[in-house]
């Protein structure tokens, strides 16, 4: 991420996962389907990724 010059809070595998997730969300899939996609057990797990974006309906 540096080499490409992306300017973000927190790098890793986490960062990764997290902008996967946004994306997804952005994209209309439901939460079960995206907590799915990254191994969450329950959708109360994947909802962090709802903040600020707007909820699909599903």
């Amino acid at each position: 991420m540096l080499a490409l010059g992306v300017q973000i809070a927190y790098r890793g595998p986490h960062a990764l996962r997290h902008a996967c997730a946004a994306r997804l969300v952005a994209d209309g899939l439901s939460f079960k389907e995206i907590g799915d996609h990254l191994g969450h057990r329950s959708t109360s797990a994947t909802s962090i990724y709802a903040k600020g974006q707007p909820r699909s309906p599903s």
